[in-house]
């Protein structure tokens, strides 16, 4: 039964929490003598009912009263904070603007970071759909594949946590409709594509959309592009698979697969249409999606592979004693993580890059915040008889406190307004850097009003919470004697300046840095000329060695009578990509295992690209062995095998157990930057593909380019009419290796920029007011002969050291953070001082400059307006 004694201290607890202690017990004393009363005349219940009737028309009074007169107390200090703001237009507009960048910066970050997180969560069962992979580990190396065809049936066949399995191989082919044709990527897939991710269907039926052989699904994109505005579905397409034209009929019209889909596609058609026969071997592994009947299964189901499908792996590899093991990816977080590869899914981000992204806005933000409340202690000097005279008047130390920290929050509303704008006009550049296509778009959820919201009251805390307490805490007296010192010289204001002036140096050289490591990739000599050279795609002529053997021959017979062709030469692999690592080798001197790279080209490739022959000769026709075994390789193979005299010695002399033993070392090439300079130069074998079977061909032209490319379009045209004529330049190519150096190089230059500019016009405002405050001593100082000069090395001097204390501390945490980062690279700039010292200069420049502009004007005024200055 309920005590009836409970509603008396819920009512005494809501009454005390408005009103204070002495009028609290005064009501509950009458409202306990009328509860008892009505309780022993009228009953429990009647006492009741009569007692919360009471409470309520005392409590809502009360309730109206703190309500009504909280707001009072709100609009009181709205008013003071505006009149603050107006009457320190200066310094209220360095504090805006300052916190405005900050904030900009933020706001730019959490939508990068929204949009890296939104990537496949539109697939409603996401939280479901998981990559099966498999590492193979044989001791010397690690080997990642895809299951094995059958496996996606019998994992819907064996196991009840899987609900749908999906096999999925890409496929880039050559789609025509009538006269127009041109190369997509596409998606052959299982009818159960539809069943495990969200693409929905703008036209025909997602549940028999592949079920046939030969149907496709295009996306709105390709539908557009060969149908217009009119509806497909039904009409014919042809594929080229192999070496014809396949029809095949448009079942139905995806929506635009979204950008933040790690699964991209122009078209799907049925896996069967291109890979029957493959899929009917043992050995043909494919990429496979499952789907659990509940994500709570991963874990079980992970528990029994050990026991079932994990004695499959190392097949093959028996000899190595192979350790195998399968694996679940979830799809929802394979766009961050870097877990697993595949060779299915792409558009794969780096969550580092976020966390750099983040770590620099924040960076930017204190700088802000750190800005704001110096300029706040050293603007509440000027306040002090204010603050002295509202304490004899009665306000408390809270109310003050309250009334400064609700000064902080309307400038940080001003200032996220201005931050917003700034955000929104920003955006297109910031898109620009980081190669993404954001918009500052509120209402699309409620997280970003929400983080607004935290970020405005983050700031305003962070900024106004000790201006607000130190100003708090001195008593009247202390005030109104004028013993409370508030400028630049306390050790708050010092430490502020050192930290602002810390980070910006700390960017400043990691700047100057990326920067320098940016210029030597891209100008380093790699070796090789890629001037006036073109790539010729061959990987889409045919999937006959025959015809591709006679395309080869064809081309290059066709254009070589150009005298605007210098050189042409085909190759297996591409400079920049492409390349693949032989393994296996033993070295019969060290018993060590000997890891190279294999290229096999034509024999004009050396020539073409310039490469510098150490020692031997260049392939020749002349010398019909060095189409069967005849081999050059580069200086780190010579290197690193520790071959002495290589020419003419041949593999048998110094590997074991290799079916390679004839290959004859005929020259030794100077090594050339066949990868990104990130990677170290391995050893590299370069022979000649006698069934010339190219996926690319070079050409070396000294003509004009737009006339060069017009012949060789031309003559691809007529040996390949239906199919797209696809080139690169080779220095293009290279220059994409180093596209996220130069993405960084940017982002840090101009965070560096806003980080210097905030720190100094913080410096600019606090060196005004220590000029206003000592506008007297300079007076004084020049009636009595001080130079201008002399005055404003003095002001100078107050602040100058701290930059130098700023330097001390920042260097060798960027050295520390510079010297990590450039780990990565195989190639890289040294670090040296002088940058340091360069950078710390250069800081120093500024901050004299941006203090000595108004050191001098103070010195250059009349004296005597000096003298009469209050």
């Amino acid at each position: 039964m309920m005590n009836p004694y409970r509603i008396l201290r819920f009512s005494r607890r809501m009454i005390s929490w408005l009103t204070d202690e002495m009028m609290c017990r005064t009501i509950m004393e009458d409202l306990e003598y009328r509860f008892v009363r009505y309780k022993k005349d009228k009953g429990l219940l009647t006492a009741i009912i009569h007692h919360v009737f009471q409470c309520m028309l005392i409590i809502i009074p009360l309730l109206f009263e703190v309500v009504f007169g909280g707001l009072a107390m709100l609009k009181n200090y709205l008013k003071i904070a505006l009149r603050t703001i107006l009457h320190q237009k200066g310094y209220s507009l360095i504090n805006i603007s300052s916190l405005a960048a900050g904030i900009a910066c933020c706001i730019l970050i959490f939508f990068y970071v929204q949009d890296e997180n939104t990537y496949d969560k539109f697939h409603s069962k996401i939280d479901r759909i998981h990559y099966l992979y498999s590492f193979v580990d044989i001791g010397f190396a690690k080997l990642g594949d895809s299951p094995n065809s059958s496996l996606a049936q019998k994992m819907v066949d064996d196991f009840p946590e899987v609900e749908n399995a999906v096999r999925l191989k890409k496929d880039d082919l050559i789609l025509k409709k009538d006269n127009h044709s041109i190369k997509l990527s596409g998606i052959s897939a299982d009818p159960s594509f539809f069943d495990i991710f969200s693409f929905p269907l703008v036209l025909g039926n997602s549940e028999d959309a592949l079920n046939s052989k030969f149907n496709i699904v295009l996306t709105s994109k390709t539908s557009h592009y060969f149908f217009g505005e009119e509806n497909p579905v039904g009409e014919t397409v042809a594929l080229k698979i192999k070496e014809e034209f396949v029809d095949f009929i448009v079942s139905g019209v995806t929506q635009q697969i979204p950008y933040n889909s790690s699964l991209q596609f122009d078209f799907l058609i049925n896996i069967h249409s291109v890979h029957a026969k493959a899929l009917e071997g043992e050995g043909t592994s494919v990429p496979t999606f499952i789907l659990l009947s509940d994500k709570k299964y991963k874990s079980r189901l992970l528990d029994k592979f050990p026991e079932t499908i994990d004695k499959d792996l190392g097949k093959g590899f028996e000899k190595y004693n192979p350790k195998g093991q399968y694996h679940l990816h979830a799809l929802a977080d394979f766009h961050t993580s870097h877990e697993s590869a595949s060779g299915i899914l792409s558009n794969r981000g780096n969550i580092t890059y976020t966390y750099i992204l983040s770590g620099i806005a924040l960076l930017i933000l204190f700088i802000a915040c750190f800005n704001y409340t110096n300029l706040s202690v050293a603007c509440i000097s000027n306040r002090i008889k204010e603050v002295g005279l509202r304490k004899v008047l009665g306000a408390q130390r809270r109310q003050i406190a309250k009334q400064f920290m609700f000064e902080s929050f309307v400038i940080c509303v001003f200032s996220m307004g201005f931050g917003l704008l700034v955000a929104v006009v920003g955006m297109p550049i910031f898109n620009s850097l980081v190669y993404k296509n954001l918009t500052v778009n509120l209402f699309n959820n409620g997280l970003p009003v929400l983080f607004l919201l935290f970020l405005t009251i983050f700031v305003g805390c962070v900024a106004g919470s000790y201006p607000s307490l130190v100003v708090s805490r001195f008593s009247s007296i202390e005030l109104f004697q004028g013993r409370i010192k508030m400028s630049g010289k306390n050790i708050l204001s010092r430490a502020l300046i050192v930290i602002q002036f810390s980070i910006s140096i700390f960017l400043i050289i990691a700047t100057l840095f990326i920067y320098k490591q940016n210029n030597f990739m891209i100008a380093k000599d790699l070796g090789y000329d890629c001037d006036k050279v073109v790539r010729i795609q061959l990987e889409n002529i045919s999937e006959d060695v025959d015809i591709n053997r006679s395309f080869y021959a064809n081309y290059k017979n066709s254009i070589v009578r150009y005298s605007a062709i210098k050189y042409i030469s085909g190759a297996t692999n591409s400079l920049s990509s492409d390349w693949f690592h032989l393994f296996g080798f033993e070295l019969k001197k060290t018993k060590e295992q000997f890891d190279f790279n294999q290229n096999q080209i034509d024999y004009d490739y050396i020539d073409l690209l310039g490469i510098s022959i150490v020692e031997g000769r260049n392939f020749s026709a002349g010398y019909p062995s060095d189409i069967e075994n005849g081999i050059i390789v580069n200086e780190e193979f010579v290197k690193e095998s520790g071959i002495s005299e290589p020419v003419g010695r041949t593999f048998g002399e110094f590997f074991t157990s290799t079916k390679f033993d004839n290959y004859q070392i005929i020259a030794v090439v100077k090594d050339f930057h066949y990868e990104s300079l990130s990677e170290k130069i391995l050893p590299i074998v370069l022979k000649i593909n006698k069934d010339e079977l190219y996926k690319y061909v070079y050409v070396k032209f000294s003509g004009r380019i737009k006339e060069t490319l017009e012949i060789l379009k031309k003559e691809y045209k007529n040996l390949a009419p239906n199919i797209p004529f696809e080139y690169y330049f080779v220095y293009e190519q290279v220059a994409l290796q180093y596209q996220k150096e130069e993405k960084w190089s940017r982002i840090t230059t101009i965070a560096s920029l806003f980080a210097i500019t905030i720190a100094c016009s913080g410096l600019f405002a606090l060196t005004l007011l220590v000029v206003k405050k000592r506008t007297k001593e300079i007076g004084i100082r020049k009636v009595l002969g001080a130079s201008a000069q002399n005055i404003t090395k003095l002001i100078i001097k107050e602040f100058i050291w701290l930059i130098g204390v700023a330097n001390i501390i920042a260097w060798p945490i960027v050295y520390y953070c510079i010297n990590l980062y450039l780990q990565n690279y195989s190639y890289r700039v040294s670090i040296e001082l002088w940058i340091f010292a360069a950078a710390g200069l250069l800081t120093m420049c500024i901050a004299v400059l941006t203090i000595g502009v108004q050191a001098l004007k103070a010195t250059l005024a009349n004296p005597i307006h000096s003298l009469r200055y209050e």
